[in-house]
């Protein structure tokens, strides 16, 4: 349960009458997410629960103690909304500056979100 609540990597089951066809799948798909992950971070994409929390408590006016008392789907929920809201009003801000409105698309950021 905890593994998964806090994202974290789970034993992958090994069928014991696995065909080496299908060992080959799971080892190849297993490959590919590692390397994707390898990117990931070497690229900076991953943002870190640590890095959710300091930008909810700085931006959006919560205490730590206020930050620990909510659940990880409640923390990512919240910094999504955070996200999308800087991003509204960046695009706001664009187009009161003369940028082209047929460039920029404003997503409303109260939108129904899906949860990863």
């Amino acid at each position: 349960f905890l593994r998964e609540q806090y994202k974290l990597d789970q034993p992958e089951e090994v069928p014991e009458d696995e065909s080496p066809i299908a060992r080959k799948f799971r080892l190849k798909r297993k490959y590919r997410e590692k390397v994707k992950k390898q990117k990931q971070e070497k690229n900076g994409d991953i943002i870190t629960v640590l890095d959710m929390i300091s930008s909810i408590c700085i931006f959006c006016g919560y205490t730590p103690k206020q930050v620990g008392e909510l659940s990880y789907y409640a923390l990512k929920d919240l910094y999504n909304r955070f996200m999308y809201k800087q991003k509204y009003d960046n695009d706001i801000q664009f187009l009161c500056a003369g940028a082209d409105a047929k460039k920029i698309k404003i997503n409303d950021w109260t939108r129904k979100l899906k949860i990863d």
